[in-house]
């Protein structure tokens, strides 16, 4: 029996106005604010019961503190079948980019798309992902700057907010196989950046056309750029293998010993060193 998913992109905050996002981030705030403040007060207290209910809260928030910034489901846990909603496996940072594009281009009736590229260029991983390319991150946002008045003067940006939010669902969804390709856990904003040169807008593919960026070049370069910065958090890892698989939700086969007939079982080796014949079979390592 064949496995048959449908993927589709449904956020509530979308359907929102700016004032009822404000409002519910606002209430996500104090609500936070209220736990802490309740925690605090009762690991104090005189009744077990209530210190009893302080630990549990500690735990809840350490247990927030560690997946902030991660999405509700990683993809490696996607059903094999039915309807899979992908706002599920967006990360934060990613709808944070989504949102703010749609707000104003709903606003000034620019390119979505041209907001969301303003936005993801700001963002550290692609600027660096740039720099691999040769494009100076600067030069480039200028040059989106440029293109965007010209979509607001032509008037191409949607027309209605379905439409924009059909926009934002195409983008999602090649995302989604972005980050799969990649072995993401989640839907990164990366992922966004490296779905936009396929994306059906004239500006976007003359910005993308005039600094001769491709999809393929363009991917292998932000997860290059992935790679190195988590080497400077992980400094104490080998320069040649830290931050490889970090982010990865596959497992890799090693094999206990080479095909060779010299060959004999090294099972030390095999444990605490990284198999990079594997890793390139993943297109994890190498050009």
């Amino acid at each position: 029996m064949t496995n048959t998913r449908e993927f589709y992109f449904d956020d509530p905050r979308l359907w929102m106005t700016f004032a009822g996002r404000a409002f519910v981030r606002i209430v996500s705030y104090v609500s936070y604010l209220v736990v802490v403040a309740g925690t605090v007060t009762f690991l104090f207290s005189d009744l077990f019961w209530l210190r009893s209910l302080g630990l549990f809260l500690i735990l809840f928030l350490i247990d927030l503190f560690i997946h902030r910034g991660s999405a509700d489901r990683p993809l490696g846990e996607m059903p094999e079948d039915g309807r899979v909603n992908l706002a599920k496996y967006l990360k934060p940072r990613a709808f944070h980019v989504l949102e703010k594009a749609y707000d104003r281009s709903v606003l000034t009736k620019s390119s979505f798309y041209l907001e969301a590229i303003k936005q993801l260029a700001s963002l550290r991983e692609i600027e660096e992902g740039l720099r691999r390319l040769d494009v100076g991150p600067e030069e480039f946002k200028q040059k989106a700057e440029e293109f965007l008045s010209d979509s607001r003067t032509k008037e191409t940006g949607p027309i209605s907010k379905q439409e924009l939010r059909g926009r934002a669902e195409e983008l999602v969804a090649s995302a989604f196989q972005r980050a799969l390709d990649s072995s993401h856990k989640f839907i990164e904003p990366s992922d966004i950046f490296s779905a936009m040169p396929d994306v059906d807008d004239e500006f976007v593919r003359r910005l993308f056309g005039i600094f001769e960026i491709k999809t393929g070049d363009l991917s292998r370069a932000l997860i290059f750029s992935a790679v190195g910065r988590r080497r400077v958090i992980l400094r104490r890892m080998p320069l040649n293998l830290g931050g490889f698989v970090l982010e990865s939700h596959e497992k890799i086969r090693h094999r206990t010993m080479n095909r060779a007939w010299t060959a004999r079982p090294t099972p030390p080796l095999d444990r605490y060193a990284a198999d990079l014949t594997a890793l390139a079979r993943q297109r994890k390592v190498g050009f």
